[in-house]
């Protein structure tokens, strides 16, 4: 799925994003489904902005990278969302198995590595942007358990970083 195709079964308008756009480049956390098992999960999406411009380049292959959290990614990405846990890194992604994501939390703040082949972005997002993915990535989880409430989803989170320090 790239940065045009809408996601059909979405509670959200079409293209809906949470988007952080820096000087240096953008980075993008949008919701999707998994083409495999139709699992409600997250894209993050980071560019770089064309030469001399503020615009970022979505189109040059070069300039761009869409990384989807996998199925049993998505509760570590919440638990380090949300300040359970401290960080996480996602590798081996992408049909060649280049791609990459690491979070790490800084107090409120986390900073965001994405990467793949001769490309990388690293961006440190704030209070603000940091809840608004947050709140994207524990409703697109509790999506995937009918009747789920956030705050169920969060505690889920939350064990899991209890689990996660424990191990």
């Amino acid at each position: 799925m790239n940065r045009t195709t809408p996601y059909i079964d979405s509670p959200f308008p079409t293209f809906f994003e949470v988007p952080s756009h820096q000087t240096k480049s953008a980075l993008v956390l949008k919701p999707v489904k998994t083409q495999k098992d139709g699992w409600h999960s997250v894209q993050f999406s980071g560019a770089w902005p064309k030469q001399g411009t503020r615009e970022y380049d979505w189109k040059n292959d070069k300039a761009h990278l869409h990384l989807q959290i996998g199925r049993f990614e998505h509760q570590e990405l919440l638990a380090v969302m949300v300040g359970y846990i401290e960080q996480c890194e996602f590798t081996f992604h992408g049909s060649n198995r280049n791609k990459s994501l690491s979070l790490n939390r800084q107090g409120s703040a986390i900073s965001i590595k994405l990467s793949g082949p001769a490309f990388a972005i690293t961006q440190t997002l704030g209070t603000a942007v940091s809840n608004q993915m947050a709140d994207l990535v524990a409703y697109q989880y509790a999506l995937n358990y009918p009747g789920m409430s956030i705050d169920a989803a969060l505690l889920s989170a939350k064990r899991f970083g209890y689990w996660h320090k424990r191990s």
